[in-house]
């Protein structure tokens, strides 16, 4: 948790030091004097600081499982866009350059599609997604229930809660080959596969008196909680 408050921080650090550079260039400055480009740079900074650091602490987030990905990674498509878009609009009508009305409707034809692409993008991935899991699980309990290994799958490894150990049920042929970044340490993951699975036995609990058998089981298991 402080690394990630570290890490937000330094976005922080980042957003309010943009800021001042743009305040003191405002200040000392022919542009200190003139309205409208005051405005202009004023728009220009906020539009750049919510597509800069909203999605760069949504990103922070999902890295450590805090956000789903997908949340970053559309905030991340449509914030730019939108602040992209606010900048070139900005652009077009404070500049002393010469534009045409055709110009801004086609700036705003382009950012209208991109989004409804992103939108489209998210509803039909979104499916994809689903259906790639429910797959995934099915070669997953087939594995486990018959013993039926998929050809791509290339682990599986098992952790008996109630002894605590850990082992191998099966390894694809090359996968003691491969180089050892490619191997995963689960001796260092113990901790966080007895979190999920107290997390998911949480869902079993009976309603009716949910608060006192939570308490006990929190009890029985504050080593676990202590990892966290």
């Amino acid at each position: 948790m402080q690394s990630l408050l570290v890490r937000i921080g330094s976005i922080l650090y980042y957003a309010l030091y943009f800021t001042y550079c743009n305040y003191w260039y405002l200040e000392s400055s022919f542009i200190s004097k003139n309205k409208k480009s005051r405005n202009a740079i004023l728009i220009y900074t906020i539009s750049v600081l919510i597509g800069a650091v909203i999605p760069g602490i949504l990103n922070t987030l999902s890295r450590d499982g805090v956000v789903d990905r997908g949340i970053y990674v559309n905030a991340l498509v449509i914030l730019e866009v939108l602040a992209f878009f606010a900048v070139v609009i900005l652009y077009i009508n404070v500049t002393e350059d010469r534009t045409t009305f055709m110009a801004k409707i086609i700036g705003i034809t382009l950012v209208t599609f991109l989004l409804l692409m992103q939108g489209l993008a998210y509803i039909t991935l979104g499916d994809k997604e689903k259906e790639y899991d429910a797959l995934r699980i099915e070669n997953i309990e087939k594995a486990i229930k018959a013993q039926i290994y998929h050809p791509e799958m290339v682990y599986l490894y098992k952790y008996d809660l109630n002894n605590h150990e850990h082992y191998y049920v099966y390894t694809r042929e090359d996968y003691f080959k491969s180089s050892e970044k490619d191997k995963i340490p689960f001796q260092f993951f113990l901790a966080d596969l007895e979190n999920t699975a107290f997390y998911e036995n949480i869902k079993n609990y009976p309603e009716n008196d949910f608060k006192n058998f939570l308490k006990q089981e929190l009890e029985k298991n504050a080593r676990i909680l202590y990892c966290l």
